[in-house]
């Protein structure tokens, strides 16, 4: 019973640590699109603006 018990901490320890880290790859995911897509609107802005203006 004494091997048994740390067993469910253990899948709790391994299932929290696979979601810290899943969290941390979309945060970083997240951001490095938000990036992409700010420089993306700027590059738009100025094609947009070079474009326009006669």
């Amino acid at each position: 019973m004494a091997m048994m018990k740390p067993m469910p901490f253990m899948i709790k320890s391994m299932v929290s640590h696979l979601f810290l880290k899943e969290i941390l790859l979309l945060s970083t995911s997240f951001s490095a699109f938000a990036f992409t897509s700010e420089s993306l609107n700027k590059i738009l802005l100025k094609v947009v603006s070079t474009t326009m203006t006669p």
